[in-house]
């Protein structure tokens, strides 16, 4: 076996540290790989899509630090021995996480010392999620803290969290890069607004809706938050914002339609609840943009985005708004496949939206041969097989030709909103997914 550099292998695998199955097998090589792969799982142990709940062995390293006299109070099975000082690579909690695997024990104080012993031993925090925390704030509260919070790289929290909580953090953390939130309830957090604000290299933020009551919601929910974020928009590469309620009566007037065009520096855009209309949004010019997912947006808007971008999209997943059976839709969406052929030779997932010509099928089909990295595909196709069901089956049988002869070998993904019986006659036994256009989703 070749004897790797330390740091040539530390290298190595850095670029599996969201490949936990490529990790779990370096375990098993000899004891250099296996530290070095140790290091890296317990960096942020609570990320990896497991079920935590029934990973006695996670739990069973923890519990092995706990002092001699809490050894009573654990279950048989956790039995109190570790190879490595696992605990000395962590640089992550996730408080929703330990509770999960701490939910078989059923003393709450064998809980909290688990809790408070990983924040204990993770000296250097860099990933904190809060969700789930309850009131107990104790734990990170300042100024003992104050090392252990400043090297905070991401936070997660939710908005129920008391305000006051967000306002002192944020007098020691200034340099969140992923900031991510999910909105509890339908009041305005004061205390996270503050920590937008604060915050000197911001690349990462999401936001997320997650309640139920929209009767009482207030009309500004997002204004604060957006504002604070129009501040930060020299340093934001990624916005995702998943809004829960959408007042269409004041669309027109929202903040959000002045602020996108400042964002410059995006990476990525994702956007629910908003209709993108060519008349309210600006120009905007995302030289960098990978990632467009925006649920509703007009052709023209994203044939803007497009044409405006780098050469760098990757993915334009949108379900496309205001498009009607008529010259003026046909032509924008003939515009649209064109703009993407010349502007997105790095795309690997699309959905698109034209009627059944022959000549968009055959710009349709340029694109395919212009685009091999393609890998998902959607397409809202407009046909009216009702009215011609010959013509439907003759389009039908025309868009298989198309991608058995010119879709990428990599395209293994492919779904046809068009469920009418040509399509579906046509189609589905070459094992193309159909979809009903009134129930689109990615």
């Amino acid at each position: 076996m070749v004897n790797y550099n330390s740091d040539i292998l530390l290298y190595i695998l850095e670029e599996l540290q969201y490949d936990p199955m490529a990790l779990f097998s370096c375990l098993l090589v000899n004891r250099l790989w296996c530290e070095m792969a140790i290091s890296i799982l317990w960096r942020n142990p609570w990320q990896y899509k497991i079920d935590y709940r029934n990973k006695n062995s996670l739990l069973n390293v923890i519990c092995s630090y706990l002092p001699k006299d809490i050894e009573p109070l654990l279950p048989s099975h956790l039995l109190p021995s570790r190879s490595f000082n696992y605990m000395s690579f962590c640089k992550s909690i996730n408080i929703e996480i330990i509770k999960d695997i701490t939910f078989m024990i059923k003393s709450t104080l064998l809980q909290e010392k688990i809790r408070d012993l990983l924040i204990e031993k993770c000296t250097k925090l860099n990933y904190l999620n809060m969700i789930s925390i309850d009131s107990n704030l104790s734990l990170f509260q300042l100024p003992k803290n104050k090392t252990f919070l400043a090297s905070l790289y991401e936070l997660t929290c939710g908005t129920s969290t008391c305000p006051s909580f967000f306002r002192n953090i944020a007098l020691v953390i200034q340099n969140i890069q992923r900031l991510i939130i999910i909105n509890e309830n339908n009041e305005i957090n004061k205390g996270i607004i503050e920590l937008i604000n604060v915050q000197k290299n911001l690349r990462y933020f999401e936001w997320k809706d997650d309640f139920e009551d929209e009767y009482d919601i207030k009309y500004d929910l997002y204004d604060e938050m957006l504002v604070a974020l129009q501040r930060r928009s020299e340093t934001i590469f990624h916005l995702i914002l998943y809004f829960q309620f959408f007042n269409y009566e004041e669309c027109h007037d929202h903040k959000i339609f002045d602020i996108l065009p400042r964002f410059l520096k995006l990476k990525t855009l994702t956007l629910n609840k908003y209709y993108l209309e060519s008349g309210r949004v600006l120009p905007i010019y995302y030289n960098n943009l990978e990632i467009l997912h925006i649920d509703d947006i007009a052709i023209n808007v994203a044939i803007n985005i497009v044409t405006n971008s780098g050469g760098n999209i990757r993915e334009i997943l949108s379900n496309y708004k205001g498009y009607y059976d008529d010259e003026n839709s046909a032509k924008n969406t003939l515009l649209l496949i064109s703009s993407i052929i010349k502007k997105c030779p790095l795309i690997k997932a699309l959905s698109l939206i034209f009627p059944s010509t022959k000549l968009h099928f055959v710009e349709f089909e340029t694109l395919l041969k212009s685009c091999q990295n393609l890998k998902k595909l959607v397409l809202i196709i407009d046909d009216d097989c009702n009215e011609n069901y010959e013509r439907g089956l003759e389009n039908a049988k025309e868009l298989l030709e198309i991608l058995n002869r010119s879709a990428p070998t990599g395209l293994i993904d492919i779904k046809v909103y068009n469920n009418s019986e040509p399509y579906l006659e046509i189609l589905e036994p070459n094992n193309i997914r159909l979809g009903d256009p009134e129930d689109l989703h990615y």
